[in-house]
C-alpha cells in the first residue's frame, strides 16, 4: 500500500499476513534494500509522512540503492543514488487516455514524437529494455517489438473492444479518437437494480453489503493495532 512500503523498509522481516495484510505469502521475510521509482514523485511528494520518511531514506544501512527515472529533479530524485533521465512527451511516442471523471465521453490521443531526445535521455521503456538485456531477458521483455510496435499493439488490442476506432494510419493522422459509451443511462448499477439475481455485484453475497462478512473475518483473524481508530 502507498503508505506501508516504508514499513517494509524498517520492519519488513516482521511483516506478515495477519498484521499487515500480505497476500500470497505468510511473511515477507526480508527488508526492502532497493527501490526503483519510475515516472513519479512517490518517495516524497505523494506520501503523508514526509518528516518520518526522510531519515529512513537518508539511512544507507536501510535502503542501500535508490533509482529514480524522471524528467525533472523532483524531491524524490534528490534521495536517489542514480537518476536516469526519461524523455518528455514530445520526445517519444505514447497513447494518452481519458481521465477517470469524464462521464460517458471518452477519448484516446496519440502523443507522437515531435523531436528526437537531446543528450542521453531515453524513454523509460528503453531504459528497462537495457536492464532486461543485462539480466538476460531482453527477448521476453520486448516480445520482438520496439517501443512504437508496443504502442501499435496496445492500440490494436483496444480496437478489438471498440470496432469503431479507425485504422492505425488514420488515427495517427488525426491524433485523437472520441467516443461516447453506449447504453449508459446515468443510473448507477442499473442492471443490478433491474434484476439483482441476473446481474449480481462483485461482493461475496452479490448484493449491496451494509454488513461485510469479509471485513468481519479480517477483524476476527488479523492482529490489528490497539487504540481508538487504529483498527
Amino acid at each position: 500500500p502507498c503508505f506501508l512500503w516504508t514499513d517494509a523498509i524498517v520492519r519488513g522481516r516482521e511483516m506478515d499476513d495477519v498484521h499487515d495484510g500480505l497476500r500470497g505469502v505468510k511473511t515477507l521475510g526480508h527488508d526492502i534494500k532497493m527501490i526503483v521509482n519510475s515516472g513519479g514523485n512517490t518517495l516524497i511528494n505523494q506520501h503523508g509522512g514526509i518528516n518520518q520518511l526522510r531519515p529512513i531514506l537518508e539511512d544507507e544501512t536501510k535502503v542501500e540503492t535508490i533509482v529514480c527515472v524522471d524528467t525533472q529533479m523532483t524531491p524524490s530524485a534528490m534521495f536517489a543514488d542514480y537518476v536516469l533521465p526519461d524523455v518528455c512527451h514530445q520526445e517519444s511516442i505514447d497513447l494518452m487516455a481519458d481521465s477517470y471523471a469524464v462521464g460517458d465521453q471518452n477519448y484516446l490521443m496519440l502523443s507522437d514524437k515531435a523531436i528526437d531526445p537531446e543528450w542521453e535521455q531515453k524513454p523509460n521503456w528503453e531504459i528497462m529494455r537495457g536492464l532486461a538485456r543485462r539480466f538476460g531477458c531482453e527477448t521476453a521483455y520486448t516480445e520482438g517489438l520496439d517501443l512504437e510496435g508496443w504502442v501499435r499493439r496496445l492500440y490494436a488490442e483496444a480496437r478489438k473492444n471498440l470496432p469503431g476506432m479507425p485504422a492505425w494510419d488514420e488515427f495517427r493522422r488525426t491524433g485523437i479518437y472520441k467516443y461516447r459509451m453506449e447504453g449508459d443511462s446515468g443510473i448507477v448499477m442499473e442492471d443490478f437494480r433491474r434484476d439483482p439475481d441476473k446481474h449480481p455485484l462483485e461482493t461475496p453475497s452479490g448484493r449491496i453489503e451494509i454488513y461485510s462478512e469479509r471485513l468481519a473475518e479480517i477483524a476476527r483473524t488479523w492482529k490489528l493495532p490497539e487504540g481508538r481508530g487504529q483498527e
